[in-house]
């Protein structure tokens, strides 16, 4: 961790590393627990296959004689769109990790009521009725590279997101059992709804 350095970026600055955001993204979330480089566009089970796929056409509609060829899950330009919009929501933070002059990791997040349609926005059926009406701070995405993994760089840039000068508790969504479910653990977060593919909601008090 020495050499890597934690920044909270400005709106310049995320402007500036919009484009490195995205590729750190489109990276960490191909590959394994998510898996999510490829997927095929006429599947209806939406059949999805890791950034490591050599692959051009989906395996499983050639076995029923058609040609079909795979799209990103996660276009750099989509996930540009999706940060900008993410980054104008009411408090929202991103943080970055530096290695020199190379992003290998961020966080970001942002200030959430939750009400009713949390539950939709979300995916969380139930959630509200659990956890009630109140304001939290969402992490909304947290990655890092796989080769700086275990360094205590992700622990770092949730530490920077969930920083405020009022205190609130935080709220995210996370797949179960991942590095960063384990990781979300050390801040003493307890799951408080299990959700689809594998996914939990939960709540920690770091």
């Amino acid at each position: 961790m020495n050499d890597i350095k934690i920044v909270k970026l400005d709106v310049a600055g995320q402007k500036e590393n919009s484009r490195n955001i995205a590729n750190v993204y489109k990276e960490v979330f191909g590959s394994d627990p998510w898996n999510e480089g490829y997927k095929c566009p006429e599947c209806v089970n939406d059949n999805i296959y890791p950034l490591s796929f050599t692959g051009k056409f989906c395996p499983k509609c050639s076995l029923l004689g058609k040609k079909v060829e795979l799209d990103e899950y996660w276009p750099v330009k989509q996930v540009i769109s999706d940060f900008n919009n993410e980054m104008r929501k009411t408090g929202a933070i991103c943080c970055i990790a530096n290695d020199e002059s190379k992003v290998i990791g961020f966080a970001w997040g942002y200030d959430m009521s939750v009400n009713e349609e949390t539950d939709k926005h979300l995916e969380a059926p139930g959630l509200f009725k659990i956890i009630g009406r109140k304001n939290y701070r969402y992490i909304d995405e947290v990655a890092v590279l796989p080769k700086y993994r275990n360094m205590g760089i992700g622990k770092s840039l949730v530490t920077n997101i969930c920083k405020n000068d009022n205190f609130q508790p935080i709220l995210l969504r996370t797949k179960y059992n991942s590095p960063a479910f384990r990781m979300f653990l050390q801040f003493n977060g307890k799951v408080v709804l299990n959700i689809t593919r594998d996914r939990v909601i939960m709540i920690l008090n770091p």
